[in-house]
């Protein structure tokens, strides 16, 4: 069981959790794969309008008192354990408003949004993970705001392992879509109970207790900010159900599965990055607070330009590898919508460090501001250019986010990335595009050539000293290994020194 002494400093525990996140992707692809194999494009669309909308709702309860345990308990201004009771209790009591709610509108959801009452009885069954992934979510906030990152990986470990295996058996019993919705929310529970047993609290102090005023408001704050960023995920796809037929959204929610690669194994940096960057902030520690943000975006950029790059050149072997030839009009899609999310996770880390600075209605006020531009987008564009126009749409309102949240962090922290930096990433990683643009791999080959093309990377980033030896020993926990979480950099925190 993890203690004080695991926390370890937070690039490891980013390294950790980005590896629970590749773990949680890989079990998500295998539920995909196996949903589109094993169900009809009728089927396989339903359950992806279903599982939009759920996530949709799931954000009213996932990321606001959970992100309140992540930006209190690293401040000290309170108790943990005051903490943790304010938030079980208020948490239970939201989850089970927002559980009623939603099975009470469903049929209306059905009928007027998307024109389809087949869809309420499942959006009901999908509706009880809301209350279990909702306490999911405050157990993995209260082990986050500990720095208790290699527990907080431990948890979505099982949550993911659980789901899959719980969609697998109910798929393989027999039992549909409805298996597949069931399976989704017993992934939760397994997920729950794993992170409840790996929470370390002391003796509860039943005597202090949590001002309520300040902990609605930022509930409030931030609740209205995830609702709105993350419905950037998903209106393309309510865009595809509302003006095009049954097969595209199919095509479409199977594009972006893939396409949400980058934003789902990268959000094991907000997890890191809002207490440690809070603390530092709180602290008046401006010299590191600016340190951890350029390097978090320099990390960002390293590895997101190669995976766009990548599934650029590769879209249609990727397609084939992963779903057959059935679903190829999906590569069309792929890679302008891969951009769009890639784009999107810088965006996204942005209003990450506007909530560390406590400024959450800031980053809710830039967040709708790029729904804003991605409803208009797809409203224009999605009835000319298809699911093309979609994914074209996430993209536009993607970089505007990026633009404006780039913008203020500039201003408010004087610093934001190294434009050396950039341009050593993307000399790196266009010669490696240019030298296998000739290689046109099938979908055997092209995991092979995923390897070839990084290493080739890897190795150009290092001949042009972008990456140092010093990072690796860092990332792999062979040095600095008595500096506690707080005071380390996020990630690769020892360039600074090595130059």
């Amino acid at each position: 069981m993890p203690g004080k002494n695991q926390q370890g400093n937070a690039a490891q525990g980013t390294v950790l959790l980005m590896a629970a996140q590749i773990i949680f992707l890989i079990s998500g692809y295998a539920i995909n794969i196996l949903l589109a194999l094993e169900l009809s494009h009728q089927e396989y669309a339903k359950f992806g309008v279903v599982m939009a909308t759920l996530i949709w709702v799931e954000l009213f309860v996932i990321n606001g008192i959970p992100t309140v345990m992540q930006r209190f308990i690293p401040s000290g201004r309170y108790p943990v354990a005051a903490l943790v009771r304010a938030g079980f209790k208020s948490q239970m009591l939201y989850a089970l408003v927002v559980f009623i709610a939603f099975m009470l509108l469903s049929p209306v959801i059905s009928r007027s949004v998307f024109r389809d009452a087949t869809l309420a009885p499942l959006l009901q069954i999908a509706a009880i993970d809301i209350i279990i992934y909702g306490m999911y979510w405050l157990a993995t906030g209260v082990l986050s705001g500990q720095k208790l990152f290699a527990a907080q990986a431990l948890g979505i470990t099982a949550y993911a392992l659980g789901k899959l295996g719980g969609v697998a058996v109910l798929i393989y019993a027999g039992f549909g879509v409805y298996g597949a919705l069931i399976g989704n929310w017993l992934g939760s529970a397994v997920g729950l109970l794993a992170a409840l047993a790996l929470i370390r609290i002391e003796k509860p102090d039943r005597t202090t207790r949590v001002s309520m005023k300040e902990f609605r408001q930022f509930v409030f704050s931030i609740v209205l900010f995830t609702i709105t960023i993350n419905l950037m995920l998903n209106l393309d796809l309510f865009f595809v159900k509302r003006y095009l037929e049954e097969i595209h959204v199919a095509f479409y929610y199977n594009a972006s599965t893939l396409a949400r690669i980058p934003y789902i194994v990268f959000l094991a940096i907000s997890f890191t990055l809002l207490p440690v960057l809070s603390q530092s902030i709180t602290a008046g520690a401006t010299e590191k607070a600016q340190e951890q943000i350029r390097q978090v975006i320099r990390f960002l950029v390293i590895l997101l330009v190669p995976i766009v790059l990548f599934i650029w050149q590769n879209a249609t072997a990727i397609i084939r590898l992963l779903y057959t030839e059935k679903f190829d009009p999906a590569a069309s899609i792929l890679p302008m919508l891969t951009l769009g999310l890639a784009v999107f996770t810088l965006f996204y880390t942005t209003t990450t460090i506007m909530n560390a600075d406590n400024r959450p209605g800031l980053a809710f006020t830039v967040a709708l501001t790029a729904v804003a531009v991605d409803a208009a987008a797809n409203f224009f564009l999605v009835p000319v250019q298809g699911t093309f126009g979609a994914a074209a749409a996430t993209t536009v309102a993607s970089v505007s986010g990026l633009l404006v949240g780039s913008a203020w962090v500039l201003h408010r922290f004087k610093t934001f990335f190294s434009l050396g930096s950039v341009l050593r990433v993307a000399a790196a990683a266009g010669f490696g595009y240019a030298i296998l643009s000739g290689w046109h791999a099938t979908p055997v080959l092209v995991i092979p050539k995923f390897f070839v093309f990084f290493g080739l990377y890897a190795l150009t980033l290092i001949g042009l000293q972008e990456i140092k030896i010093e990072e690796f020993r860092l990332l792999l926990g062979r040095g600095q290994k008595n500096v506690p979480a707080v005071e380390s950099n996020v990630l690769f925190n020892i360039r600074r020194k090595s130059e």
